[in-house]
């Protein structure tokens, strides 16, 4: 499908999505792509390039003044969304939730530093999943949610902006997970606990930054009590950058935490004594 009449989506649907058992969908859009209120890709293969949003799930209530929760759902299915053309999101689910399962995802969004170029963005849940899965962004800013939960496959984030955002916390269980920013956090938990565990878990955190943390959950170096929750840490790391990784949990001694099956290359642990009975480590 090709086309758009002004900004209007090329495929719009006034409800709910879904695009499955073996369909092939591919948009070419000068404006933006799809619009609904619960898009599902199951057993789909679906190819969307846009001027501006690749897929966005916004629904507003007028009457109750706030907008409706909506899902993307991704299941068993290969979706490639490129929208370098313009300065959006590939993925926008405004308030609802955001699921990646056994599927291949590839997103592109423009470098433009004042632009909303967000892979995938949900005031919401974000959850990744599934052996099969294999998620590769390359673009302004990475993943954007409320938490961002990662339960196996492969991810690769590579973004100026920072890289994995979970204004409540970022959670990986499983998978091979590598993060990169250029000029900012490569993994941030604003509010929340980083936690990053399981014996097969492998991540990598890096920035290019000289002022953010590669693993950080306090969002600014210049305040970092704004941050609470902490960091736990139970699987193999690799972390690089000026600042490798910055902790911080309100009214209590351990900022930091690990696990037994922590491990680490590109930093070392130091162990420093502060009294009889307390000892800090950084």
């Amino acid at each position: 499908t090709e086309g758009a009449v002004s900004d209007y989506p090329v495929l719009a649907v006034y409800g709910d999505l879904t695009v499955a058992d073996g369909v092939s969908l591919t948009i070419d859009s000068s404006a933006n792509g799809i619009w609904a209120q619960n898009i599902v890709f199951d057993g789909a293969t679906v190819d969307i390039t846009a001027d501006m949003l690749g897929i966005f799930s916004v629904i507003y209530d007028d009457v109750a003044d706030d907008y409706i929760a909506t899902t993307v759902t991704m299941r068993n299915s290969t979706v490639d969304i490129d929208v370098t053309a313009g300065d959006e999101q590939a993925v926008c689910c405004q308030l609802g939730f955001i699921t990646i399962e056994d599927t291949v995802l590839t997103t592109k969004t423009s470098m433009a530093e004042d632009g909303a170029n967000y892979a995938l963005y949900v005031d919401g849940d974000l959850l990744i999943k599934g052996d099969k899965t294999d998620v590769k962004h390359t673009g302004g800013i990475g993943f954007d949610a409320d938490t961002i939960t990662i339960e196996g496959g492969k991810v690769d984030v590579k973004s100026n902006d920072t890289a994995l955002l979970g204004y409540s916390g970022v959670t990986i269980s499983g998978g091979a997970v590598k993060a990169e920013s250029t000029n900012s956090y490569a993994i941030l938990g604003t509010k929340g606990t980083v936690s990053i565990t399981g014996a097969d878990t492998e991540v990598t955190a890096i920035t290019g930054s000289e002022d953010y943390a590669a693993i950080s959950n306090a969002n600014h170096p210049d305040n970092p009590t704004f941050g609470d929750g902490g960091i736990h840490l139970d699987a193999k790391i690799t972390v690089q950058g000026m600042n490798l990784i910055v902790g911080v949990k309100k009214d209590a001694e351990a900022a930091i935490t690990l696990g037994e099956n922590f491990e680490i290359a590109g930093a070392t642990l130091k162990h420093e004594s502060i009294g009889s009975s307390k000892t800090k480590t950084y």
